[in-house]
């Protein structure tokens, strides 16, 4: 088990990680997500022990390890570039970390069969890094990792070096051995699709404090907040600020629809998923906003419609076009009430229709 209490890191004035408190529980696979410069790394890294705090403890297993140099944790470690030595063959770079704690020969070989076959590089033993494909590479540091028995294993941004196919396979991968060896995992990526897809849960974060910390399903589903529902989701969630009239809020330059329940007043962001949105012809009779559509990206299963909504400019994703729509086409779009999410203006934090958690009643 992980827990950082109150855990503050800052860089000259400026906090990287600001107040930050988390627990992971034991054979948990726990992604920590955002964007450049929110303070994940440096999260991973006083986990690690690579970095010092500034306030705040780090447990693990119950076990104050704040002020413990990083081979005293317990744990091991998974970075971006790899870091293997290019003059040691596959073989001598997996074992490296069992022969410098003297680990007995019989028993680093041992470990070195079992775990080459478990990352399928029996073949390869022989070969030195620069003989190794990205994804083999990758393999050898995961064998490095596993190898040391430890149960808690740190991975940072792991497969970013990585082709977009080679990814998907080692998203696959690792999941499988984590969830076989029954390692406790803390992963670091800016990738929401690696997150939703690897995670048992989500910690997001922005400017160095939890945005929000729930499942993948859950985060998806109701985001807390108007960042957190524009990171997840490809492509993101359609965000857009509400004009107030006396019939309700709207979307400006569509002054006869109101999209949000009267009762709200305040400045609010309405937030619609583009797999949420159904694109039609548009006849008068038509229900639904009035629209145009201005680009299309087709990408085999679905397309990806770009399209003018008074002033504002939404994003759907829709299995196909029908045949009378096309670039330039007028259209008339429609969501079911559930899919409408609010977001306070000037916060940027969900809102609930009385306190509780319904959303407020779109009417489209």
């Amino acid at each position: 088990m992980v827990r950082l209490d109150s855990v503050r890191r800052a860089w000259s004035a400026e906090p990287a990680v600001d107040d930050l408190s988390l627990s992971v529980d034991p054979g948990e696979f726990v992604i920590l997500l955002g964007p450049s410069g929110c303070g994940k790394s440096t999260t991973l890294r006083l986990i690690a022990g690579l970095e010092s705090p500034d306030a705040g403890r780090i447990h693990i297993n119950g076990e104050d390890v704040t002020d413990r140099p990083p081979q005293q944790r317990g744990l091991s470690m998974v970075f971006q570039s790899y870091a293997l030595f290019p003059h040691l063959t596959v073989a001598e770079n997996i074992v490296f970390g069992l022969r410098s704690r003297r680990v007995a020969r019989a028993r680093r070989q041992q470990r070195l069969k079992q775990v080459a076959e478990l990352v399928g590089l029996d073949d390869l033993l022989d070969r030195k890094p620069a003989q190794l494909s990205g994804g083999q590479r990758q393999r050898v540091a995961l064998a490095r990792a596993i190898v040391a028995e430890h149960t808690l294993c740190l991975m940072d941004e792991p497969l970013s070096n990585l082709d977009a196919r080679l990814r998907g396979e080692m998203r696959r991968e690792i999941r499988d051995l984590q969830q076989r060896l029954g390692m406790t995992v803390v992963y670091v990526t800016h990738d929401q699709i690696e997150a939703m897809s690897m995670g048992d849960r989500i910690v997001l974060l922005e400017h160095g404090r939890i945005v929000q910390h729930d499942s993948p399903e859950q985060i998806y589903q109701q985001p807390a907040s108007a960042f957190a529902a524009s990171f997840i989701g490809s492509p993101p969630m359609n965000l857009i600020d509400l004009e107030h009239t006396a019939h309700g809020p709207i979307i400006p330059g569509v002054p006869d629809q109101p999209v949000a329940a009267p009762r709200v007043s305040d400045p609010i962001t309405l937030g619609v998923r583009p797999e949420a949105i159904r694109v039609s012809a548009a006849p008068e009779e038509t229900p639904g906003l009035p629209a145009r559509i201005t680009d299309t990206e087709y990408l085999g299963s679905e397309v990806i419609v770009g399209i003018q909504v008074g002033d504002q400019r939404l994003v759907a994703k829709v299995s196909a076009l029908p045949n009378d729509l096309s670039i330039g086409a007028p259209c008339r779009l429609q969501w079911d009430t559930d899919a409408a999410h609010l977001f306070a203006g000037t916060t940027g934090e969900r809102i609930s229709a009385s306190g509780g958690d319904a959303d407020p009643v779109s009417r489209l």
